[in-house]
């Protein structure tokens, strides 16, 4: 009993603490997570491996097709006796067994156009596999830095208050020696309440990056997710000036899934061509029955013998001259040809959506260096103005409202700071993103 009470406390403990544990995640495992969690990817993937039976199936239409069957039954009425070839009239008991082959050997490149029509289309999904985990990537990116960005603006926020509570404090000691005027010390009161409010919307903002980062992680929601700050992924400097973008029109996975795409429907419009000509098949049947009325001097014949006496085989060459198929192949070679020009219509689409995209973070991250460059030099000024206006506040030299005034500029100057740097880093980021496609 004694030891039970020692370790109670103990045991309570780490019950309360539990419940408070933090998942920590780092950027690459964020990212892990989402593409292994991602329902677009895994749906991606089965369409790839659909892809892959789509080539074995059109490659197997090379190879000899064979059937073989069995049958086995009962003959009530009128049949023909096999071995009189004459009408009896009894229950017989008959069977038989057939098998056929047959090799294509000429349809006009057919076959081999189907072929690369399933290849160039797995190429297409495993491309467009390798889109859906890039564009993934990128997402968790840009909304894990913005999670850093929202809990940077808590913690500025955080400092602001702080910097308010304080000059309540001294203001109420100076309102309880009659020091200070009533209206001084509710101004700042005021501001006080402001400050808070700031700082619980910061929050709030943080919960809601942590929750579309864990609705990109397919996790569930957890405030008590966070993730780890690295410092390399807000990175300010200009990326470079070699920046290839040529590559996100070579490399880009969703172009090269595109171009397998026109490839895919112009061996699909060929192989529907090769239908218009003959087609040229060498086949073979085999076969044997049964019958139990069949007799060879008037003595029953068994069963195996009959299989083997009766067993028949043919080979033969089969032509197949297309002359009228109520249009049936015309029409597929239109809807084929149409298939081409949207496969077209797409990659153009596909080639002005990213060339608009990287114009466009090119555009923005210059104004991104340009907020923060003037944005900073702001924050130093209003810095200085700040810490003269708050000495000669303390010191009674000044109103309230203008230190205030001078506190707001600073605080507001402070978070604009920070989000431009956000911003600029994220432009970095989308940039780096189409100039390192492999």
């Amino acid at each position: 009993m004694q030891i039970f009470k020692a370790l109670f406390p103990i045991v309570l403990f780490l019950a309360f603490t539990s419940g408070y544990s933090q998942k920590l995640y780092t950027l690459q495992e964020c990212i892990d997570m989402a593409i292994k969690n991602s329902q677009a990817v895994r749906r991606s993937a089965l369409l790839l491996k659909d892809a892959a039976v789509d080539v074995s199936r059109a490659t197997s239409a090379k190879i000899p097709s064979f059937d073989a069957g069995i049958g086995h039954g009962l003959n009530f009425g009128r049949s023909i006796d096999p071995s009189t070839n004459d009408f009896i009239n009894e229950r017989i008991t008959r069977g038989g067994m057939s098998a056929q082959a047959s090799l294509p050997l000429w349809q006009a490149g057919n076959i081999n156009h189907t072929i690369k029509q399933a290849q160039y289309a797995q190429e297409a999904s495993r491309w467009a596999l390798k889109n859906e985990e890039d564009n993934l990537r990128l997402q968790v990116t840009l909304a894990y830095m913005q999670l850093l960005n929202n809990k940077e603006l808590a913690n500025r926020g955080l400092q602001q208050e702080e910097v308010t509570r304080e000059q309540v404090q001294r203001l109420q000691n100076l309102n309880v020696q009659g020091a200070v005027l009533p209206h001084v010390l509710t101004d700042m009161q005021g501001q006080y309440a402001v400050d808070q409010m700031n700082t619980v919307d910061a929050k709030q903002a943080i919960r809601i990056a942590k929750l579309t980062i864990s609705q990109l992680m397919n996790i569930p929601f957890d405030e008590n997710t966070d993730v780890v700050a690295e410092n390399s992924n807000v990175a300010i400097d200009p990326p470079g000036t070699q920046l290839n973008f040529e590559r996100a029109f070579s490399q880009h996975a969703f172009i090269k899934s595109g171009e397998f795409q026109i490839k895919s429907a112009e061996s699909s419009l060929s192989a529907v061509k090769a239908q218009r000509y003959p087609r040229l098949m060498l086949g073979a049947d085999f076969g044997s029955n049964y019958s139990s009325a069949y007799t060879i001097a008037g003595e029953k014949v068994g069963y195996p013998r009959q299989l083997s006496n009766n067993f028949n085989y043919a080979g033969y060459f089969s032509l197949g001259i297309p002359i009228l198929d109520n249009y049936r192949v015309r029409s597929n070679i239109r809807k084929a040809e149409h298939a081409i020009e949207l496969a077209h219509v797409n990659m153009d689409w596909t080639k002005n959506t990213i060339q608009q995209r990287i114009e466009e973070a090119k555009l923005l991250q210059k104004n991104a260096i340009e907020r923060y460059t003037l944005i900073e030099s702001q924050v130093k000024a209003f810095s200085e103005s700040f810490r003269i206006g708050e000495i000669r506040f303390n010191e009674g030299a000044i109103h309230a409202v203008e230190y205030l005034i001078a506190k707001n500029n600073l605080d507001r100057a402070q978070n604009q700071l920070i989000t431009s740097k956000y911003e600029w880093a994220f432009r970095n980021k989308i940039l780096e993103f189409y100039s390192s496609i492999q």
